[in-house]
């Protein structure tokens, strides 16, 4: 495997785990009406983790050159689009419409990255 591949695979990683909890965090609230307490700050958790991480991520050095040609811009965008506060409520702030939109900030390099550097079965 060349160094680029390798580069470019522990970047699709790294977006795929960003991914991954803002699905998890939409997976939570999807068709529900109400929550329980206990519910809501498990969600309030999860979203002041992956806010802090995300924060944390778009702040860090950048390490090669195939990192700092997808990773920040997408990262800093989805960071920038989560704005609701984590101590609102899911629904009546439409934490799911936020979390889409950082979804596609990040999937959409992905996908293109993806496309780039195909995994090799």
């Amino acid at each position: 495997m060349k160094e680029s591949e390798k580069q470019a695979r522990e970047v699709i990683l790294e977006l795929r785990y960003f991914v991954g909890r803002i699905k998890e965090i939409s997976n939570l609230i999807y068709d529900k009406k109400t929550f329980t307490r206990d519910e809501r700050e498990i969600l309030q958790n999860l979203l002041t983790s992956l806010k802090e991480d995300l924060k944390i991520a778009k702040n860090r050095e950048i390490l090669n050159e195939t990192e700092k040609a997808w990773f920040p811009r997408c990262i800093s965008s989805a960071s920038a689009h989560l704005t609701m506060k984590v101590n609102s409520h899911p629904i009546q702030s439409r934490w799911c419409d936020f979390l889409y939109v950082a979804q596609t900030d990040i999937s959409m390099p992905l996908s293109r990255l993806e496309s780039l550097y195909p995994e090799k079965i």
